[in-house]
């Protein structure tokens, strides 16, 4: 066995502003429902209630009967940290197999013995006829080759690399010797999040997912995630995958109904069919992992069980830990995965919401779910340290000018001269002032309809703004996610819309005073009027 790579985690640090939603999640994108109010944070929220879990084709009893749940359990690890735990899993919900087994599986288990202790967290998620079988057998199993590697020796950082990835290689062998369980055309994900003191080793094999998330003194959530998916759409397990004789193509691909893509497909878009691995001699297996436990047709063609592994130290900003399967992932973001953590006290409330929300949007995206299984971990530093509060960023109104976008400038002031232009022109928020305008029994002289294009746009103007700041302040206090356009600390971006709209009404309104009064040059510009305010019309819906 080739020595074990430790990667420091080589992922984008993504730092957030808490409680700014966003919609769809990695994977699947689009028009989703957003988080409900929630409490502060450190509370439980007492609208969440089991009613709330209920929107699919199953009552209360059937939900909380597919649901395995691990109460709330405490480890402690060096230097006076500690961390908080719980963990649920919600057998998915499928219309036309209404008892399929939950293929997802979790273990957390502690090596007291082990040199320093040492505490493990594995989610996996199976696939394929067998997947349920696959998967708990790799919860059975993972953790005592890794029990039986650890032993009682002083374990080094390196020692614990080559444990996982010998603990991986040895689960994959097992299993496919295991009579009991046919894994030719079946197999599981498995993420481990091992943790050595204040070191934090993850191995990653799948697309299962595990993250961290911190909150600094600036009391911005800050977001590590501590694992990749092995997918056809990462390019260098596409590489290995190719350069082993499998051929990629999404099942459409390869019945012949989608026009091939050249090796180029889009996550977002490409949800439904994902490319997947095939013998170049049929059409099997048809795996969508690169990298899983069992698939034992598919290791000729690339598919292995080695871990990719990552390693992170716990800081005294560290807050969160959450591990889970795809099922979460598909329509949650880290981000919202981990700020609806921090929003409790008790890791089970929070693993409770995120399946729960999860489940509501695969009902309501597919008419079914996926298995669900999520680990949340809240971790505690020593009393000595100050634990920093989340500080939702949107309660600011100082303006946030590193956030400003060229676009978001542009489209501000683009949109203000635009709508100050039409005002001054000829008094049109919309098609059917210039019908009044020209068809009126009341004759308007150039300057009293000046001043009543003047008068109806800023008024339009100014009621819009109004507005969008007594949403933001009111979402502000409420849910920061329902804001219609800006947030408080945009307060620069509407006064740009002002400023910019009454310089549009001068540039209109010159424009207007250099027109004759003749039905032929109105009825010329009818048309471009029109075009001008179709488009003011879709850019503000769009806006």
């Amino acid at each position: 066995m080739p020595p074990t790579k430790i990667s420091e985690n080589s992922n984008p640090v993504l730092v957030v502003e808490v409680d700014k939603h966003i919609r769809g999640g990695i994977r699947r994108h689009g028009s989703v429902n957003v988080l409900p109010q929630l409490s502060e944070p450190g509370t439980v929220n007492p609208q969440i209630t089991e009613e709330d879990l209920a929107v699919g084709y199953l009552s209360n009893d059937e939900i909380r009967s597919r649901r395995e749940i691990e109460a709330t359990q405490v480890f402690e690890i060096s230097d006076g940290y500690r961390i908080e735990w719980a963990a649920v899993s919600q057998r998915g919900y499928y219309p036309s197999d209404r008892n399929k087994a939950n293929q997802d599986a979790f273990v957390v288990s502690q090596f007291p013995t082990a040199s320093p202790p040492m505490t493990c967290l594995s989610v996996f998620d199976g696939h394929g006829p067998a997947g349920h079988e696959c998967s708990h057998f790799a919860a059975e199993h993972l953790h005592r080759h890794l029990k039986t590697t650890f032993g009682s020796d002083m374990i080094s950082d390196t020692a614990v690399a080559e444990a996982l990835t010998s603990s991986h290689l040895a689960l994959d062998e097992n299993v496919a010797k295991e009579a009991s369980v046919d894994c030719s055309h079946s197999g599981t994900t498995a993420v481990t999040m091992c943790i050595k003191g204040r070191e934090v080793f993850v191995s990653n094999v799948g697309d299962s997912c595990a993250m961290i998330g911190s909150v600094p003194k600036s009391g911005q959530l800050s977001i590590k995630t501590l694992s990749v998916d092995h997918t056809p759409y990462n390019g260098a397990e596409l590489k290995r995958i190719k350069s082993s004789g499998g051929r990629v193509m999404t099942t459409g691909q390869v019945e012949g109904t989608a026009r091939l893509s050249n090796n180029k497909w889009d996550p977002t878009k490409d949800a439904d069919d994902p490319p997947r691995v095939w013998s170049t001699h049929g059409k099997f297996p048809g795996t969508a992992f690169t990298r899983s436990i069992g698939d034992t047709v598919a290791k000729d063609l690339g598919i292995i069980a080695v871990p990719e592994i990552q390693r992170h130290t716990l800081r005294a900003e560290d807050r969160v830990i959450v591990l889970s399967s795809d099922g979460v992932t598909d329509f949650m973001t880290p981000e919202e995965c981990l700020s609806t953590a921090l929003h409790y006290d008790d890791p089970l409330e929070a693993c409770k919401l995120i399946v729960g929300r999860s489940y509501e949007r695969w009902i309501t995206s597919e008419d079914r779910t996926d298995d669900i299984t999520v680990i949340v971990g809240l971790i505690q530093p020593p009393p000595n340290i100050k634990k920093h509060e989340v500080v939702p960023a949107s309660c600011s109104l100082s303006p946030d000018l590193g956030s400003f976008g060229w676009d978001m400038v542009l489209w501000a002031s683009s949109m203000g001269v635009l709508s100050g232009f039409l005002g001054g022109f000829n008094g049109i928020p919309g098609p059917p002032l210039i019908l009044f305008f020209l068809h009126s029994p009341v004759k308007f002289n150039k300057l009293n309809q000046r001043a009543n294009s003047v008068s109806i746009q800023l008024t339009s103007v100014t009621t819009r703004l109004i507005f969008y700041s007594i949403d933001s302040g009111t979402a502000s206090k409420e849910d920061k996610s329902t804001t219609t356009t800006f947030q408080p600390g945009h307060w620069v971006l509407y006064l740009f819309v002002l400023v910019f709209s009454v310089l549009g009404v001068l540039v209109g309104a010159r424009i207007f005073d250099a027109l004759k009064d003749s039905q032929a040059t109105i009825k010329t510009l009818l048309s471009f009027l029109l075009v001008l305010c179709g488009a003011s019309l879709l850019m503000t819906a769009l806006f």
